[in-house]
């Protein structure tokens, strides 16, 4: 069996990248739509969110897809045709319990920006229930994500690191929002989306004593359920420009591919504004904001990225967890891996069996036409001979395999496949 990852992140990838490998909603539809056309033997789940894109693979047999036909995949996937010759060097590689260990911490938030967020379980495990919809999902997959769920719980259970709630918006807003502003209670916000990061954004705002919210989205109905539970105004989204006017802080969390607000959307609201500082916080990728904007003067753009210096300080407050919750995480992923090679073997033992066994009785069977003359009680004895032949030539090569499972993971199942011939 095989399981691995392609992928790049926040930490090894910068922003204008991630942008471009960055899937919205129905690009991971389509994504996995075609997926079983190309790679009908492979199973798959992408995550995309706006600090990672990460494709899980998974195979009951021994071999995975080409490199060089998955990046083509992707760059046509994303229309970019010079994807396929970048992917290779951005791309990180990971298999076996190595790329087990990295869902896992993924999926318990040690790898996010913000150590302890806890947006990350419910996106790694919708993206998981997104491929199963798509029935690009095997038992590979199936126990990998499984896995990473419970290692999830057990580092949420068993550690301090998700004791206080934290998130991007509230790092973002702390860190940067209050450095420019000495209080939010008395001013205005404007929410720009209306997807999980607005919601937490909203939710973050709402505990902080902010009163004056305004919400817009593309869709409006979606703006009113989430304004609702926060007590929140909703405006067309047509409207968001006129906003700006009275707006000190803008949130913008859009699953979109251009900016939703130019450097000229600014630009001609600022006579209005008559001097007043507006702070633009874009947590989306691609970015929602147009670089561009952070040349207007009394305009202060912060997108994820500038985020990294307040992370780390809050990754520093919760070091104290982190080597806890590595061990945790790590010896899942040992034990997924052994558990996913064990059961691999088991299947291949019997099937191993069975092919002596099945010869065993062919012989048995052509000796016993030859040797008419032989007794019943001749033939059994023959019979318990040729079994406990079987069975002696047999134990050493599986003891071997099993000592071999339990320490390390190896190529020893796939050399049990091609040297008994073992489909």
């Amino acid at each position: 069996m095989k399981f691995a990852l392609w992928g790049l992140n926040h930490q090894n990838a910068p922003v204008d990248l991630r942008e471009r490998l960055a899937f919205d909603p129905s690009g991971v539809e389509r994504f996995l739509d075609n997926w079983p056309g190309r790679f009908p033997d492979t199973e798959a789940v992408l995550v995309s969110t706006c600090n990672r894109t990460e494709l899980y693979l998974g195979s009951p047999g021994d071999t995975l897809p080409d490199p060089g036909d998955i990046f083509d995949y992707i760059a046509a996937e994303k229309g970019d045709a010079a994807l396929s010759g970048d992917l290779p060097q951005a791309l990180v590689y990971a298999e076996g319990a190595e790329a087990a260990e990295h869902l896992f911490a993924v999926a318990s938030s040690l790898e996010s920006m913000v150590l302890g967020e806890p947006q990350i379980l419910s996106q790694i495990k919708d993206s998981y229930l997104n491929a199963a919809e798509h029935q690009t999902t095997g038992v590979v997959t199936h126990s990998a994500f499984q896995r990473c769920l419970a290692a999830a719980k057990r580092v949420a259970v068993q550690t301090g690191l998700f004791r206080h709630r934290v998130s991007i918006p509230s790092v973002a807003v702390s860190d940067f929002a209050l450095e420019l502003f000495d209080s939010l209670a008395d001013k205005t916000t404007l929410v720009l989306g209306a997807g999980e990061m607005a919601a937490e954004t909203l939710r973050y705002l709402a505990d902080g004593g902010v009163k004056k919210i305004v919400v817009a989205n593309r869709t409006r109905s979606r703006a009113e359920e989430l304004a609702g539970d926060f007590g929140a105004e909703v405006i067309d989204w047509e409207d968001r420009f006129a906003a700006l006017d009275r707006a000190d802080l803008v949130v913008a969390a859009c699953a979109v591919t251009e900016p939703i607000l130019s450097r000229a959307d600014i630009q001609t609201r600022l006579a209005a504004r008559r001097g007043r500082p507006l702070f633009l916080l874009d947590l989306a990728v691609p970015r929602n904001f147009d670089a561009a904007i952070a040349q207007l003067e009394n305009v202060y753009v912060y997108c994820l990225d500038d985020l990294n210096a307040a992370c780390e300080r809050n990754r520093k407050s919760r070091s104290a967890e982190l080597p806890k919750a590595k061990k945790i995480v790590h010896a899942e992923a040992v034990d997924f891996w052994r558990d996913l090679r064990l059961r691999e073997s088991s299947d291949l033992i019997s099937r191993l069996r069975t092919q002596w066994h099945e010869t065993k009785e062919s012989e048995l069977t052509r000796l016993f036409n030859k040797c008419q003359d032989l007794s019943e009680q001749q033939r059994q004895e023959i019979q318990i001979a040729f079994g406990r032949f079987v069975n002696k030539a047999l134990h050493a090569p599986i003891a071997s395999l099993r000592d071999e499972i339990d320490t390390r993971p190896s190529t020893l199942l796939e050399a049990f496949v091609r040297l008994f011939r073992l489909k």
